[in-house]
């Protein structure tokens, strides 16, 4: 528990930027952090959540909800999540030419991942914004991501251009919050055995 204590303070002292997310690689010899993609935070929120659970500390589900108010702070007019927010401040990736590829879209993943993440904090907290927050995002991800009968992987902000590419990986990600939306209509909790498994 004190290692985890410790480990906790430290990513948000090397890694966080002034947003409030997380970059995702620090150079130990330049000193410095990057990779700056929304998915390092959204997989800290779900860390903090069961840090929680476990060690039923309430810090942890305070740096949950600081680093979910930080997403929800960038969501774009469009209710989605840019997988790269902010790409003017992480000029220092050295794979920047690589990753710049995929600035100005949205990535599925992101979405499903962090609409799962607000619904287990209006699980635990009754906080009613994280449930609408989560459901403003699946209802323009189902809309901006639909690809035939399936769901692309990536769609360009700025154009609406998908990407061709349909993998099941991703699809069977996309039930995960819908089964919990379902799953607090019928009266289940964050503790029930059937939501473990989700």
């Amino acid at each position: 528990k004190e290692i985890f204590n410790k480990w906790s303070l430290k990513i948000d002292e090397l890694y966080l930027h002034p947003s409030g997310i997380h970059f995702g690689i620090y150079d130990l010899r330049q000193k410095y952090a990057y990779r700056l993609e929304v998915l390092h935070t959204i997989n800290l929120i779900e860390l903090m959540i069961e840090a929680n659970e476990i060690l039923n500390e309430s810090i942890y589900l305070l740096k949950a909800e600081k680093y979910a108010q930080a997403l929800t702070n960038i969501l774009t007019e469009n209710h989605l999540l840019l997988l790269f927010p902010f790409p003017d401040d992480d000029i220092k990736d050295p794979k920047r030419e690589v990753m710049q590829n995929e600035y100005n879209y949205y990535s599925l993943d992101p979405q499903i991942d962090f609409s799962v993440n607000l619904l287990k904090l209006y699980m635990i907290t009754n906080k009613n914004e994280y449930k609408i927050i989560a459901e403003r995002i699946l209802n323009a991800t189902l809309k901006t991501f639909k690809h035939g009968k399936c769901y692309t992987e990536m769609v360009n902000k700025n154009t609406g251009k998908k990407w061709d590419i349909v993998r099941t990986k991703y699809l069977g990600l996309m039930l995960k919050p819908f089964l919990l939306l379902e799953a607090l209509k019928k009266g289940y909790t964050l503790d029930s055995y059937e939501l473990k498994l989700i």
